[in-house]
Order: structure tokens, then sequence, then C-alpha cells
């Protein structure tokens, strides 16, 4: 079984299905900034997975957004435990 965080009920609490065509709607739901996640990797950067592209304020944690298909809040809770997202 996997170990189980005390904040897992926030790991996904910013967590934005990505249409690029809402890519504008995504900054008005998240305004401190957002990443784009291609199956764990930035989708501006391929080279660059989404946790580094978080800069510590989203995709924490061991496995966080690992093959994450999405778009996640830069807000220090989104998509952060064991493997959140």
């Amino acid at each position: 079984h996997a170990a189980i965080d005390s904040n897992d009920h926030l790991s996904d609490v910013g967590i934005l299905h990505f249409q690029p065509s809402q890519k504008a709607n995504l900054a008005a739901l998240c305004p401190q900034d957002f990443v784009q996640c291609i199956e764990g990797y930035n989708a501006d950067d391929d080279q660059e997975t989404c946790a580094d592209a978080c800069e510590g304020e989203c995709c924490v944690g061991t496995n966080a957004c690992y093959y994450f298909t999405g778009s996640v809040c830069k807000d220090g809770v989104s998509c952060s435990g064991y493997n959140a997202c």
C-alpha cells in the first residue's frame, strides 16, 4: 500500500483540465501562475519536468506530476504529496 500524506485532501486542489482554446481562462483561474504539463514535462520545454517548472510551488513530493497531463496552479499546495497528480 502507498503511504498516505496527511495533506492528501489538498493534493489535487489546483488541477485544471487543459484545453488549448482555454489558455486565457487558466490565467484567470490561477492568478499566481500555472504550469502546463504533457506526460510529466513542461509543455513549453519538453526537457524540463513539471516539478522543475513549478519551482517548488506545485508538483512537490515523490512521483508528483509523474506522467501528468494538464495544468497545475503554482500555489504552494497543488499536486503536492506522494504520487499526486
